[in-house]
């Protein structure tokens, strides 16, 4: 977590084009390069770190969603007598975490260029979307900056940015280009990433006067591009899931995460067996709701039978032989993700 620490690695075009077999739904754009012109050197195609002492010579799209990342975001992380600290959301913190790194991070854009939050919308799982509204010191525009589900973000988006040197710097939205961008965010997820879009759009000063004016709406964005980010199970939580399993608890994983992604995670775990057909069934009526006690919402905490004070599902296997539980429960939902991520 320590943004003092890692590097931000550009990975080129062409090794991912080699690297990874994408699946199409739609023929690749003729803006990008032609495979037979690649390059066959690989050393040459080698990832490398960028130069972070110049954030403002970053590629335009990197910078606006490093932009996104900081400002649509509520966490903080700082340090407290040499130890990191961080408060929010896991996922805001890694995308702190990033922009830190990054040296674009909300103190450059607040502190040095001078935006100032004046509105903002928080995330329901219904919209699925954050947004938040920013003005600039001198400026007679004002800035909406929103991230969340990249299938619900390009709903609201009607341009997106173009990576061309030359020709406008927004495209209005096609099918065609919103397809390419729900094929990257099934990879993603399906690699286990949770994945969010990135987009904005410049408003009239004016629109800030009334909270009801149609330029604060989440509509009419700009499509910045994709963020995945890692959320790898705790130690421990594959062995105990195995021995739930051979205790005869049947654990189901219940996220409000991307199919692709709770799909991946689960078969990490070998919640999803694949050689067990159907095993990843929906179920009813379950025997134990399990929710965390620091991660978790109240809802969910409200909704739980067991509540893990340490959010750490392995908690629940020392639980049930301190307690001589009978055995077997019919199913143990896990109501929320990081429990186990």
């Amino acid at each position: 977590m320590d943004p003092n620490q890692g590097q931000i690695i550009l990975e080129p075009y062409e090794l991912r084009r080699r690297m990874i077999h994408v699946k199409h739904t739609v023929s690749p754009s003729p803006n990008q390069p032609d495979v037979s012109t690649i390059i066959k050197d690989y050393a040459a195609m080698k990832p490398k770190a960028i130069d972070t002492t110049q954030p403002e010579d970053y590629a335009r799209q990197m910078y606006y969603a490093l932009m996104v990342s900081a400002l649509c975001n509520n966490s903080s992380i700082r340090d407290e007598e040499g130890e990191m600290k961080a408060v929010g959301d896991p996922t805001e913190i890694a995308l702190t975490v990033a922009t830190l790194k990054a040296k674009l991070d909300r103190a450059y854009w607040i502190d040095q260029l001078g935006f100032k939050k004046v509105f903002e919308r928080a995330f329901d799982s219904e919209r699925k979307l954050m947004s938040a509204v920013y003005t600039r010191a001198n400026d007679n525009q004002a800035m909406v900056v929103c991230k969340g589900a990249p299938e619900e973000l390009l709903q609201k988006c009607n341009y997106y940015m173009s990576t061309t040197e030359q020709g406008p710097k927004d495209l209005l939205m096609t099918d065609e280009f919103a397809s390419q961008v729900q094929d990257e965010n099934v990879r993603m997820a399906s690699q286990g990433l949770r994945v969010l879009g990135l987009a904005y759009k410049t408003i009239p000063y004016e629109s800030l006067r009334d909270e009801e004016d149609g330029n604060l709406t989440e509509s009419d964005l700009v499509f910045i591009g994709l963020v995945g980010l890692i959320d790898p199970p705790k130690q421990g939580v594959k062995e105990a899931v195995d021995t739930c399993q051979q205790a005869g608890i049947h654990v189901v994983m219940i996220t409000g995460d991307h199919i692709e992604t709770a799909t991946a995670i689960a078969s990490q775990l070998g919640i999803i067996k694949n050689h067990i057909p159907r095993m990843n069934r929906a179920i009813l009526g379950p025997d134990v709701g399990v929710a965390m006690g620091q991660a978790g919402t109240e809802i969910t905490k409200q909704a739980a039978d067991i509540v893990l004070v340490d959010d750490n599902f392995s908690t629940i296997v020392e639980a049930v032989e301190e307690a001589n539980i009978e055995v077997p429960l019919t199913v143990m939902m896990i109501l929320w993700a990081n429990i186990i991520g």
